[in-house]
């Protein structure tokens, strides 16, 4: 097994994508998780995943519900698009929602890249109501981390109206 981590999902039998950065479906892996019965690494190890199972996991849908055709495979590039121009914190909003909260079943640990933490730490610590030192950030498990940056976001939007 690589030591290095992996940051792409192979696409399989799709003809305009052969790949999708794993970071956009791993707030979703507990949807992985019960269609396939594996983790996104483990699926990303065995050759990937097609696109009617990429909008699947997406979308918190069965893979059965979702067709593979041509406007399936636009459909998915057109996500990748969208969730390339999200900013770290509307990010940080996704993986609470969607893959923190509720889940603690999930092995939450390692969900981030190191990039992904870094962005986390230095957008959390630029608003004034976060009390945390950087040191204490770093410490934070990824669950942790996404909870502490989110409501500190939420403190900020609050303090605006």
């Amino acid at each position: 097994m690589s030591t290095t981590q992996r940051t792409t999902m192979p696409i399989m039998g799709s003809s305009l994508l052969s790949e999708i950065p794993l970071a956009m479906l791993a707030p979703h892996e507990v949807h992985a998780l019960r269609n396939h019965g594996q983790t996104l690494e483990r699926l990303a190890e065995r050759g990937g995943i097609s696109t009617s199972e990429a909008i699947a996991i997406l979308e918190d849908r069965s893979s059965r519900t979702v067709k593979h055709c041509i406007e399936n495979e636009r459909h998915l590039m057109n996500k990748v698009r969208q969730w390339s121009t999200l900013t770290i914190g509307q990010r940080v909003e996704d993986l609470f929602l969607h893959r923190f909260r509720g889940f603690a079943g999930l092995d939450d640990d390692g969900v981030l890249s190191p990039a992904e933490r870094a962005d986390i730490i230095d957008h959390t610590l630029s608003f004034e109501e976060c009390s945390e030192s950087r040191e204490v950030l770093q410490a934070m498990n990824d669950t942790q981390l996404v909870n502490a940056c989110y409501w500190v976001m939420a403190d900020y939007v609050k303090g605006q109206g």
